[in-house]
């Protein structure tokens, strides 16, 4: 690991919940954050991980979460846990992408 500040951010998301957010209105982006979560689990053993693609998260996906973090129909505060987790899975697919397509 190049440095600290990345396994720590690993760590975050690796030991988070999923918000409620997600299973009530995003369930079709849980698979997703899962496999996010296992890259993480096994980076941080060090274990030998393929990442299929370079778009962990796609443009579409990020729209789509986009709007339903928006949506005024949803409680503030599950918004706010819903936008601090998604940042987290950003930072971690990010990390996930430097390691293994920076060459």
């Amino acid at each position: 690991m190049k440095n600290k500040r990345h396994e720590h951010i690993l760590k975050a998301y690796a030991n988070s919940r999923f918000p409620r957010m997600i299973c009530e209105n995003l369930p079709d982006t849980m698979l997703m954050f899962e496999e996010i979560d296992i890259y993480a689990i096994n980076f941080l053993k060090g274990k030998r991980i393929i990442l299929s693609v370079h778009d962990i998260i796609s443009k579409e996906i990020k729209d789509y979460i986009s709007v339903n973090i928006n949506n005024q129909q949803i409680d503030q505060s599950d918004r706010k846990e819903m936008l601090i987790f998604y940042r987290l899975a950003i930072l971690t697919v990010g990390i996930l992408e430097q390691y293994f397509f920076s060459g």
